[in-house]
């Protein structure tokens, strides 16, 4: 998978993710930055099931925080990713394929499919918040199939 696949959307949520690196002295772009790139995209199935779970995009920023380690300094944008951000765009990609959607990584909600099956610090930081990882699967099944009616 290349990044340069990325639909428009999925670009907004990587820049947005690397600021969010940056503004939190992170070395490279991780998997719980691109957690936090969705809740500020505008609204799309896979925010509206994080909020249904009521996650706080400040709360969110704390934990991820603390997850990944911390540098003295950054230039204001992480271009870098690692490579479990890789594997999550991979999982995505796979996907994103067998939904049929032709145009690699078309939408947030593969994005965050792939996250919460992929990354274990993800993982982790979605039980911080006091959410099961199967109930965004299952709520964003039913957030999906509704978008699509």
């Amino acid at each position: 998978m290349h990044l340069s696949q990325l639909s428009p959307v999925l670009e907004d949520t990587l820049q947005k993710a690397g600021f969010e690196a940056a503004e939190l002295n992170h070395e490279v772009r991780e998997p719980g930055h691109l957690l936090i790139g969705i809740m500020t995209m505008p609204r799309n199935p896979a925010r509206t099931v994080l909020e249904d779970f009521r996650v706080d995009v400040n709360e969110l920023r704390k934990i991820v925080a603390t997850k990944y380690p911390r540098f003295d300094e950054n230039n204001g944008f992480i271009d870098a990713s690692s490579t479990a951000t890789y594997d999550v765009f991979d999982k995505a990609d796979e996907l994103a394929q067998k939904d049929g959607d032709h145009i690699a990584l078309q939408r947030l909600d593969h994005l965050l499919r792939a996250l919460v099956t992929t990354d274990t610090v993800v993982v982790v930081i979605l039980v911080d918040l006091g959410i099961s990882p199967r109930s965004i699967l299952e709520r964003l099944d039913i957030e999906v199939a509704n978008s699509k009616n």
